[in-house]
């Protein structure tokens, strides 16, 4: 099966491919604001794979948390392409790639920065390939997170991955903590996105149509919170029923 994924909860946009015969993966720094600079750098990938969209049998996507305006523009994107070609998508929660790329056993808290001094994260317990979401993904302020890690067991070492890393150090005193700073970990890896893709298509989880696939949203766009501040609940609503058209 031909398997296409891409990620763009981040600056750094990822494609993953994957087939029978090969697997390719690529990665760039962009802040997205236009979908035509997506497009064109993921025609360049597929081409120098030799791969043309429309051989593409399934489609994968991060759905986030992460940049509000990168994330509609590639949720869009994979949407457009499964559309065409009536392909289903499997969507991934982003956080949980980030959690894939600790090379060891154990439990992994992810934790990235998002607004003021709040953060997106979610704990795991990671087995091989596979990482299993002890507390889900969640937007919360740093002192809310500690909360409640403190009143966790967790015997096995902590290992605390993401840009939120530093933030987090007071945890040594509860728990045997594992920095993962390394660059590599903490950017999410095209073939780790495509290999989950194919694991959860295969186990029927988290599979959507192009109408259906939805980011996942852990709080509400500054946009919206500014404009509800300036008109009131009246003008949030208004500003509401127009994006929904």
């Amino acid at each position: 099966m031909k398997i296409l994924a891409l990620d763009t909860s981040t600056d750094r946009i990822v494609f993953g491919y994957k087939d029978e015969t090969q697997s390719a993966e690529y990665s760039f720094e962009g802040n997205l604001r236009h979908s035509r600079t997506l497009m064109i750098k993921l025609d360049n990938f597929l081409a120098s794979i030799n791969i043309d969209i429309n051989e593409i049998e399934l489609f994968g996507c991060g759905i986030g948390p992460g940049s509000f305006t990168g994330l509609r523009i590639g949720i869009a994107a994979v949407k457009a392409m499964a559309y065409v070609n009536n392909r289903k998508i499997v969507g991934i929660p982003s956080l949980d790639l980030f959690a894939l790329n600790v090379p060891f056993d154990g439990h992994v808290l992810v934790v990235k920065h998002a607004r003021d001094i709040n953060f997106y994260g979610a704990l795991y317990f990671k087995k091989g390939n596979i990482v299993d979401p002890i507390i889900s993904h969640f937007f919360k302020d740093k002192y809310s997170i500690l909360e409640d890690l403190k009143h966790l067991e967790i015997e096995s070492e902590l290992f605390i991955i993401g840009d939120g890393t530093n933030e987090f150090r007071n945890l040594r005193d509860h728990f045997k903590v594992f920095e993962c700073l390394n660059q590599q970990y903490n950017e999410i890896r095209g073939l780790y996105l495509v290999n989950e893709v194919e694991r959860r298509y295969s186990l029927n989880e988290k599979i959507y149509d192009s109408k259906s696939l939805l980011p996942l949203y852990l709080q509400r766009p500054l946009a919206e919170i500014n404009w509800e501040k300036r008109y009131g609940n009246k003008g949030a609503e208004t500003q509401g029923d127009e994006k929904n058209g």
